[in-house]
Protein backbone atom coordinates (compact mmCIF):
# COMPACT_ATOMS: atom_id res chain seq x y z
CA UNK A 1 0.00 0.00 0.00
CA UNK A 2 2.95 2.60 0.46
CA UNK A 3 3.05 3.33 -3.59
CA UNK A 4 -0.71 3.56 -3.58
CA UNK A 5 -1.58 5.47 -0.30
CA UNK A 6 -0.22 8.87 -1.17
CA UNK A 7 -2.87 8.99 -4.27
CA UNK A 8 -5.55 8.58 -1.68
CA UNK A 9 -6.15 12.20 -0.81
CA UNK A 10 -6.22 13.28 -4.42
CA UNK A 11 -8.44 10.59 -5.78
CA UNK A 12 -10.65 11.98 -3.11
CA UNK A 13 -10.85 15.79 -4.29
CA UNK A 14 -13.23 16.12 -6.72
CA UNK A 15 -14.77 14.42 -9.49
CA UNK A 16 -18.09 12.34 -11.03
CA UNK A 17 -19.78 9.15 -9.53
CA UNK A 18 -19.00 7.32 -12.72
CA UNK A 19 -21.06 4.00 -13.65
CA UNK A 20 -18.78 2.42 -15.97
CA UNK A 21 -18.21 -1.11 -16.05
CA UNK A 22 -15.70 -2.09 -18.97
CA UNK A 23 -16.23 -5.63 -18.13
CA UNK A 24 -17.75 -8.78 -19.74
CA UNK A 25 -18.96 -12.15 -18.34
CA UNK A 26 -16.13 -14.61 -18.88
CA UNK A 27 -14.25 -14.37 -15.50
CA UNK A 28 -10.12 -14.14 -15.40
CA UNK A 29 -8.48 -18.07 -14.61
CA UNK A 30 -7.13 -18.51 -10.70
CA UNK A 31 -4.05 -16.68 -10.51
CA UNK A 32 -3.95 -14.53 -14.11
CA UNK A 33 -4.38 -10.53 -13.54
CA UNK A 34 -5.42 -7.77 -15.88
CA UNK A 35 -4.98 -4.28 -15.70
CA UNK A 36 -6.62 -1.59 -18.23
CA UNK A 37 -6.61 2.42 -18.92
CA UNK A 38 -9.86 4.33 -20.05
CA UNK A 39 -10.84 7.27 -21.16
CA UNK A 40 -14.80 7.76 -20.17
CA UNK A 41 -17.14 10.66 -20.80
CA UNK A 42 -19.51 11.35 -18.27
CA UNK A 43 -22.83 13.33 -18.70
CA UNK A 44 -25.54 14.13 -15.62
CA UNK A 45 -28.92 15.90 -15.82
CA UNK A 46 -30.43 17.59 -13.41
CA UNK A 47 -33.87 18.90 -15.07
CA UNK A 48 -35.39 18.23 -11.42
CA UNK A 49 -36.27 20.51 -8.70
CA UNK A 50 -35.92 24.06 -10.90
CA UNK A 51 -32.60 23.66 -11.62
CA UNK A 52 -31.63 26.17 -13.88
CA UNK A 53 -28.73 24.03 -15.19
CA UNK A 54 -30.68 21.59 -16.67
CA UNK A 55 -28.05 20.28 -18.94
CA UNK A 56 -25.93 19.13 -16.16
CA UNK A 57 -22.29 18.12 -16.10
CA UNK A 58 -20.71 16.78 -18.72
CA UNK A 59 -16.80 15.70 -18.02
CA UNK A 60 -14.19 13.63 -19.30
CA UNK A 61 -12.63 11.31 -16.50
CA UNK A 62 -9.21 8.30 -16.41
CA UNK A 63 -9.81 5.51 -15.18
CA UNK A 64 -7.16 2.79 -13.83
CA UNK A 65 -8.74 -0.92 -13.55
CA UNK A 66 -7.30 -4.07 -12.27
CA UNK A 67 -8.68 -7.59 -12.76
CA UNK A 68 -7.60 -11.15 -10.87
CA UNK A 69 -9.29 -14.42 -10.92
CA UNK A 70 -8.95 -15.95 -7.35
CA UNK A 71 -10.97 -18.96 -7.68
CA UNK A 72 -12.85 -21.19 -10.48
CA UNK A 73 -15.19 -18.96 -11.66
CA UNK A 74 -14.75 -16.01 -9.86
CA UNK A 75 -12.44 -13.35 -10.18
CA UNK A 76 -12.20 -9.51 -7.99
CA UNK A 77 -11.60 -6.23 -9.22
CA UNK A 78 -10.89 -2.68 -8.16
CA UNK A 79 -11.02 0.57 -10.46
CA UNK A 80 -10.02 4.27 -9.64
CA UNK A 81 -11.90 7.26 -11.24
CA UNK A 82 -9.01 9.66 -11.31
CA UNK A 83 -9.94 12.33 -9.61
CA UNK A 84 -13.36 11.66 -7.10
CA UNK A 85 -13.94 7.81 -7.53
CA UNK A 86 -12.77 4.08 -6.92
CA UNK A 87 -14.99 1.03 -6.58
CA UNK A 88 -14.22 -2.66 -5.99
CA UNK A 89 -16.71 -5.68 -6.88
CA UNK A 90 -16.31 -9.52 -7.21
CA UNK A 91 -17.93 -11.69 -10.04
CA UNK A 92 -19.36 -15.38 -10.47
CA UNK A 93 -19.42 -16.97 -14.11
CA UNK A 94 -22.48 -18.74 -14.02
CA UNK A 95 -22.51 -20.62 -17.38
CA UNK A 96 -20.33 -20.64 -19.91
CA UNK A 97 -17.01 -22.24 -18.50
CA UNK A 98 -14.62 -23.47 -20.82
CA UNK A 99 -15.15 -27.30 -22.88
CA UNK A 100 -12.87 -30.39 -23.05
CA UNK A 101 -9.77 -29.76 -25.14
CA UNK A 102 -9.68 -26.45 -25.38
CA UNK A 103 -13.31 -25.37 -26.89
CA UNK A 104 -15.06 -22.83 -25.45
CA UNK A 105 -18.72 -21.65 -25.50
CA UNK A 106 -19.66 -18.74 -27.05
CA UNK A 107 -22.34 -17.29 -24.73
CA UNK A 108 -21.27 -16.44 -20.63
CA UNK A 109 -22.99 -15.50 -18.23
CA UNK A 110 -22.00 -13.96 -14.99
CA UNK A 111 -23.06 -11.69 -11.64
CA UNK A 112 -21.57 -10.38 -8.66
CA UNK A 113 -21.66 -7.91 -6.41
CA UNK A 114 -19.84 -4.01 -6.87
CA UNK A 115 -19.60 -1.13 -4.14
CA UNK A 116 -18.57 2.15 -5.16
CA UNK A 117 -17.31 5.38 -3.23
CA UNK A 118 -17.27 9.28 -4.27
CA UNK A 119 -16.33 12.20 -2.77
CA UNK A 120 -17.56 14.60 -4.84
CA UNK A 121 -17.50 18.58 -5.21
CA UNK A 122 -20.14 19.87 -7.84
CA UNK A 123 -19.46 23.49 -8.85
CA UNK A 124 -22.31 25.76 -8.58
CA UNK A 125 -22.83 29.53 -8.21
CA UNK A 126 -26.12 29.27 -6.24
CA UNK A 127 -24.57 27.32 -3.34
CA UNK A 128 -21.84 27.52 -0.52
CA UNK A 129 -18.70 25.20 -1.21
CA UNK A 130 -20.21 23.12 1.98
CA UNK A 131 -23.65 22.51 0.31
CA UNK A 132 -21.78 21.20 -2.96
CA UNK A 133 -19.73 18.61 -1.29
CA UNK A 134 -21.25 15.10 -1.23
CA UNK A 135 -20.24 11.40 -0.01
CA UNK A 136 -22.04 8.98 -2.27
CA UNK A 137 -21.76 5.01 -1.72
CA UNK A 138 -23.47 3.11 -4.58
CA UNK A 139 -24.27 -1.06 -3.74
CA UNK A 140 -24.92 -2.40 -7.43
CA UNK A 141 -26.15 -5.89 -8.34
CA UNK A 142 -24.85 -6.19 -11.53
CA UNK A 143 -25.48 -9.09 -14.75
CA UNK A 144 -23.19 -9.11 -17.65
CA UNK A 145 -23.91 -11.60 -21.03
CA UNK A 146 -21.40 -11.93 -23.58
CA UNK A 147 -21.71 -13.49 -26.91
CA UNK A 148 -18.54 -14.20 -28.79
CA UNK A 149 -19.18 -14.45 -32.41
CA UNK A 150 -15.16 -14.67 -32.90
CA UNK A 151 -12.59 -15.28 -30.27
CA UNK A 152 -11.10 -12.01 -30.43
CA UNK A 153 -14.79 -10.30 -30.67
CA UNK A 154 -17.03 -9.82 -27.69
CA UNK A 155 -20.31 -8.60 -27.16
CA UNK A 156 -21.89 -7.44 -23.84
CA UNK A 157 -24.73 -6.40 -22.19
CA UNK A 158 -24.82 -5.57 -18.38
CA UNK A 159 -28.11 -4.50 -16.75
CA UNK A 160 -27.64 -3.39 -13.23
CA UNK A 161 -29.60 -2.37 -10.44
CA UNK A 162 -27.69 0.15 -7.81
CA UNK A 163 -29.17 1.47 -4.25
CA UNK A 164 -27.15 4.76 -4.20
CA UNK A 165 -26.44 6.51 -0.09
CA UNK A 166 -25.45 9.80 -0.31
CA UNK A 167 -24.79 12.81 1.87
CA UNK A 168 -26.24 15.26 -0.26
CA UNK A 169 -29.73 14.66 -2.39
CA UNK A 170 -30.08 17.99 -3.74
CA UNK A 171 -27.34 16.87 -5.97
CA UNK A 172 -26.76 13.35 -5.85
CA UNK A 173 -29.94 11.75 -4.38
CA UNK A 174 -30.35 8.24 -2.55
CA UNK A 175 -32.45 5.91 -3.84
CA UNK A 176 -32.57 3.15 -6.59
CA UNK A 177 -30.79 3.96 -9.81
CA UNK A 178 -31.33 1.47 -12.72
CA UNK A 179 -29.59 0.95 -16.21
CA UNK A 180 -27.21 -0.92 -17.96
CA UNK A 181 -24.26 -0.69 -20.01
CA UNK A 182 -23.50 -2.44 -23.88
CA UNK A 183 -19.63 -3.42 -24.47
CA UNK A 184 -17.64 -4.43 -27.66
CA UNK A 185 -14.55 -6.11 -26.92
CA UNK A 186 -12.00 -6.27 -29.65
CA UNK A 187 -8.90 -8.36 -28.92
CA UNK A 188 -8.09 -11.36 -26.72
CA UNK A 189 -5.33 -11.32 -24.62
CA UNK A 190 -4.45 -7.67 -25.44
CA UNK A 191 -7.35 -5.26 -26.51
CA UNK A 192 -9.69 -2.31 -26.69
CA UNK A 193 -13.51 -2.27 -25.02
CA UNK A 194 -15.64 0.42 -25.81
CA UNK A 195 -18.64 1.06 -23.38
CA UNK A 196 -21.85 2.87 -23.97
CA UNK A 197 -24.10 3.19 -20.94
CA UNK A 198 -26.80 4.72 -19.06
CA UNK A 199 -28.63 4.83 -15.78
CA UNK A 200 -31.61 6.12 -14.31
CA UNK A 201 -32.40 7.55 -10.90
CA UNK A 202 -36.14 5.88 -10.62
CA UNK A 203 -37.89 8.03 -7.86
CA UNK A 204 -35.86 11.19 -9.47
CA UNK A 205 -35.83 13.01 -12.53
CA UNK A 206 -31.84 12.28 -12.77
CA UNK A 207 -30.23 10.12 -15.26
CA UNK A 208 -26.53 9.91 -16.00
CA UNK A 209 -25.01 8.29 -18.92
CA UNK A 210 -21.10 7.39 -19.81
CA UNK A 211 -19.42 6.32 -23.20
CA UNK A 212 -15.80 5.64 -23.89
CA UNK A 213 -12.87 3.09 -24.07
CA UNK A 214 -10.69 0.91 -22.17
CA UNK A 215 -7.23 -0.19 -23.55
CA UNK A 216 -6.53 -3.64 -21.24
CA UNK A 217 -3.85 -6.16 -21.31
CA UNK A 218 -2.59 -9.31 -19.20
CA UNK A 219 0.02 -8.45 -15.81
CA UNK A 220 2.05 -10.40 -13.49
CA UNK A 221 0.29 -11.11 -10.74
CA UNK A 222 3.87 -10.37 -8.66
CA UNK A 223 3.50 -6.50 -10.64
CA UNK A 224 0.37 -5.76 -9.61
CA UNK A 225 1.11 -6.88 -6.00
CA UNK A 226 3.98 -4.35 -6.19
CA UNK A 227 2.16 -1.44 -7.00
CA UNK A 228 0.08 -1.63 -3.56
CA UNK A 229 2.64 -2.55 -1.51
Amino acid sequence: MKKILPLLPLISLVGCASMSSYQEARVLEPGKAQTGLAYTGYTDDYKRRGFADSTGIQAPLIEWAARVGVWKNIDIGAKFTFIGAMSGDVKYQILGEDGVEGATSQFQLSSGLKVSYANLLRPSALDTIDDQKATVTDITIPVYATYEPLSWVGLTLAPQFSYRISDNDKYYPAGVIAGASADLRLGKRYGIMGEFGYHKHLSEDFSQMNYGAMFYAPIELGDLVQMFF
